[in-house]
């Protein structure tokens, strides 16, 4: 999988209608592998990284056309959008660094 959400021209991570608002392991996996994501606005991941600078985001159903439509023309500057993205993955969300924020609540 990690092959193919790097080489796919856009990933789009569609919430569940129950859960709409959380940050998947999917959108982790696709911008940690190198993948551009477009996900839905207003989850968790606004919180997280920073909305078209890490990953798209849209909120209209002519938003999220617009990101196919230029997904398929070979948008350019998106690489760069998915290069940041996978270092911010890297930098702030690896195993890692969740388990040093773990162990630094717990010392506290």
């Amino acid at each position: 999988m990690t092959d193919a959400y790097a080489k796919a021209a856009v990933n789009f991570d569609i919430p569940r209608f129950h859960q709409r608002e959380i940050a998947t392991l999917r959108a982790f996996d696709v911008m940690g592998s190198g993948g551009l994501l477009a996900c839905e606005t207003g989850t968790e991941l606004d919180e997280l990284f920073l909305p078209k600078r890490h990953f798209l985001t849209w909120s209209t159903q002519s938003e999220l056309r617009s990101i196919l439509e230029r997904a398929s023309a070979g948008e350019p500057g998106w690489d760069a959008i998915a290069a940041a993205g996978q270092e911010a993955v890297r930098r702030f969300h690896s195993l890692d660094c969740r388990t040093q924020r773990i162990l630094n609540m717990i010392k506290e």
